[in-house]
């Protein structure tokens, strides 16, 4: 009986010394397992963190590339329309410039016949502006508060010499010598 019971304590010590020592490394290996699962985890919550993220700053692009797209679109038609007005602005200065000009060569016409009509007198003593102005009743660019028949206007003429002193004025066409003596005659009566 005693060999059985020697027997038997050695089969158990057997089954339990080993187990005995296999136990701190099986805690370890269940340690580490542990920690790569929560490793694992970590790297999981970090990775779905990133790809959310990144989810997010891919619908930022899309909008903001929609928003240039729009900003882009909206500043072409500007142009467009910026375009197009120069090119109405530029067609307008150009049929003004024609009616300016239209208007110089009647205004001169108009001086020629003037000089003509009244002879050597109105180059030698010409009326001045403000005399000219105080003879008409009227105002000189018109009453603005008036009826449009009433308006009357004094035409304002763009090529001409004026007097300093009397203010009085010579078209342009007149010879500069002529325009001087008128001054001279100034100069010498005071």
């Amino acid at each position: 009986m005693k060999q059985k019971d020697t027997t038997a304590n050695r089969k158990q010590q057997e089954f339990t010394g080993p187990r005995d020592k296999k136990a701190p490394v099986e805690k370890q290996l269940v340690q580490e397992v542990e920690r790569l699962k929560s490793k694992v985890e970590a790297g999981r919550a970090c990775f779905i963190e990133k790809y959310k993220e990144c989810q997010r700053l891919h619908k930022q692009i899309r909008q903001l590339k929609a928003a240039v797209l729009n900003q882009i679109s909206d500043l072409m038609k500007r142009l467009d329309e910026s375009k197009f007005f120069y090119q109405e602005l530029q067609k307008e200065k150009t049929r003004v410039e024609g009616e300016k000009d239209l208007l110089q060569k009647e205004n001169e016409r108009l001086l020629c016949y003037v000089c003509n009509d009244s002879g050597s007198n109105l180059l030698s003593n010409p009326i001045p502006v403000q005399e000219a102005l105080e003879e008409n009743t009227g105002l000189v660019f018109g009453n603005p508060y008036a009826a449009a028949q009433d308006i009357q206007y004094i035409p304002i003429l763009p090529s001409i010499k004026k007097c300093p002193i009397c203010h009085g004025v010579f078209p342009d066409d007149v010879e500069e010598n002529v325009f001087e003596q008128h001054l001279q005659t100034h100069i010498l009566v005071e």
